[in-house]
């Protein structure tokens, strides 16, 4: 087993480790959050400054707590992968080969496949002219489970060749994708990505979800 194959074994094992973390993390917000719970930010104690009568105070902080852990967890190993995969592409585009990154989905397991909707288009172009990874702005380093971006078929590990009306320019891509995020709530984006070496157009509708913003996925300018 070469170097290489060594390196990408530890990602696919962090990215276990991460959806295993996510798993976790949803479970308990899903506990404080449902009816009767105690909430994820709300005061445990009444107006009186007495312990809430409503909710079990005590297992609620416990709640609370290891959310606060797991959250914490989960920034180190995004970061940990973050490195990894710009470290592996690094290489790649180095010696002229394709990624030896196999992105995965936030919240699958290494092997696992992912069921899409049907409405979600993410086929291969043309084989024989696949885009440089020159043409690339960004690279997704992060899809939240749930997000519209993992319904919508973004990967982590991803290079991102357009996004939209978006292309390389030199500088402020990312600025200009918030931008067009903002404009496109609800309306279908067409999004350009470099995967395992070949190019991929996707279907993406950003839009209101449970999460921050309207897409749910962290990308690195390149």
């Amino acid at each position: 087993m070469t170097v290489v194959d060594d390196e990408r074994a530890r990602l696919k094992a962090l990215m276990a480790e991460r959806t295993a973390l996510e798993a976790e993390m949803n479970e308990i917000i899903a506990r404080l959050t449902a009816p009767g719970g105690a909430g994820l930010t709300e005061s445990l104690v009444d107006k009186e400054g007495f312990p809430r009568a409503d909710v079990d105070v005590h297992q609620a902080r416990i709640s609370r707590n290891r959310l606060a852990v797991l959250k914490n967890d989960h920034k180190d190993l995004s970061a940990r992968l973050e490195q990894g995969l710009l470290a592996l592409h690094a290489s790649a585009s180095n010696s002229g080969t394709r990624s030896p990154v196999e992105p995965q989905t936030v919240d699958s397991a290494a092997d696992n496949v992912r069921s899409r909707p049907t409405n979600v288009a993410a086929e291969p172009m043309e084989e024989d002219t696949p885009v440089p990874s020159a043409s690339a702005f960004a690279m997704i380093d992060e899809v939240t489970s749930g997000s519209p971006a993992a319904d919508d078929g973004l990967l982590v590990g991803d290079l991102v060749v357009q996004f939209g009306e978006v292309r390389h320019s030199g500088g402020g891509e990312l600025a200009r994708v918030a931008q067009a995020l903002q404009q496109n709530v609800g309306s279908a984006m067409q999004v350009v990505v470099q995967r395992q070496g070949l190019p991929c157009t996707l279907s993406v509708t950003p839009r209101p979800w449970a999460g921050r913003g309207y897409l749910g996925c962290h990308m690195r300018p390149l």
